[in-house]
């Protein structure tokens, strides 16, 4: 049996439509209708190939996975800010979750650049439940992405870091791995 790994992301696409109106006895007016088109593509490939899909489907087979554990720092000069927040439980009806993880990790990292984040949520014995890139906002030479979660799914939450060498987006070399389980305080 060949182990396979879904990969899913979203794309979204804005399309704006100006209209000018003008009713009797008025100034001509400007509106703008706004319509969002949200798409979701899947692909299906071996592990293997899923740890490096690069742009055109071209796959590279080997990446190096740097498993940070309680450290926020790998010795090539990666680092991880990391600031989690603990909210109070609501009153009201809707829950919010209660822990807000807010990382910030470095652009370039030696000769390569960030290329994509991605969220792992794992469960039985290592086994992956879940796979989705996150978003991010890149402020100067540091990217900022956060995840919000309640305690129980945050202990299995992995998230990666992966970076590809300058010019070649897509081919990553780097995974720098935080699992979120060692940076929950045990009063969170």
């Amino acid at each position: 049996m060949r182990a396979l790994l879904i990969l899913a992301s979203l794309l979204t696409a804005c399309e704006t439509t100006w209209q000018v109106h003008q009713g009797p006895n008025q100034a001509p007016e400007l509106t703008a209708t706004r319509r969002v088109f949200i798409f979701q593509m899947f692909k299906t490939v071996p592990v293997k190939a899923a740890l490096a899909i690069g742009g055109g489907g071209a796959f590279a087979a080997d990446i190096s996975a740097v498993e940070l554990g309680e450290r926020l720092s790998a010795s090539d000069g990666f680092r991880v800010k990391l600031d989690v927040v603990a909210f109070p439980p609501t009153n009201e009806g809707r829950r919010v979750p209660p822990l807000s993880f807010v990382t910030e990790v470095p652009r370039d990292v030696g000769q390569t650049t960030l290329g994509i984040v991605w969220l792992e949520i794992e469960r039985h014995q290592g086994r992956s439940s879940l796979a989705t890139p996150l978003d991010r906002r890149i402020r100067g030479k540091v990217v900022r992405c956060s995840v919000d979660a309640e305690k129980r799914l945050a202990e299995d939450c992995v998230l990666h870091f992966q970076y590809a060498p300058v010019g070649e987006p897509g081919r990553w070399v780097k995974d720098y791995v935080l699992r979120l389980k060692y940076h929950i305080a045990p009063t969170q």
